[in-house]
């Protein structure tokens, strides 16, 4: 079950590589306030994946390479991108799972209906 945005939605499914690495990380920041992280606008990608840590614990290799692969989707050109394109979606599916893995039914739930990723005041500032 993926929790998407209608943009987030629009960059995993865009034709670019990059943007469906940079729509996943997207989804992957969106789940993470959702769940209760604020993230500053002067947030790096690394630093938003330590922080969400607490929120995914059973991922956080997943939210590190996921931030690392969106900072070089974002910054340079990486090889194999179509490649990294499939492994972004891969390791936005453990963040979903691991976020969903340390909450009860009830939160659960909430999660999955936060509107916090849609208010101005308490979304992410990443944008695929």
């Amino acid at each position: 079950f993926h929790r998407l945005t209608f943009a987030a939605d629009l960059g995993l499914r865009a034709d670019d590589p990059a943007d469906r690495i940079r729509g996943a990380w997207a989804s992957a920041t969106d789940a993470l306030v959702d769940a209760g992280l604020a993230i500053e606008r002067s947030n790096t990608d690394a630093e938003i994946a330590s922080g969400g840590t607490p929120f995914a614990p059973e991922a956080s290799a997943e939210l590190r390479r996921l931030a690392m692969m969106s900072s070089s989707a974002t910054f340079g050109m990486p090889r194999h991108p179509d490649l990294l394109a499939d492994e972004s979606a891969s390791c936005l599916g453990s963040i979903e799972q691991a976020v969903l893995a340390v909450r009860t039914r009830w939160q659960r739930l909430r999660w999955r209906l936060s509107l916090r990723s849609l208010r101005r005041a308490t979304r992410s500032p990443v944008t695929e």
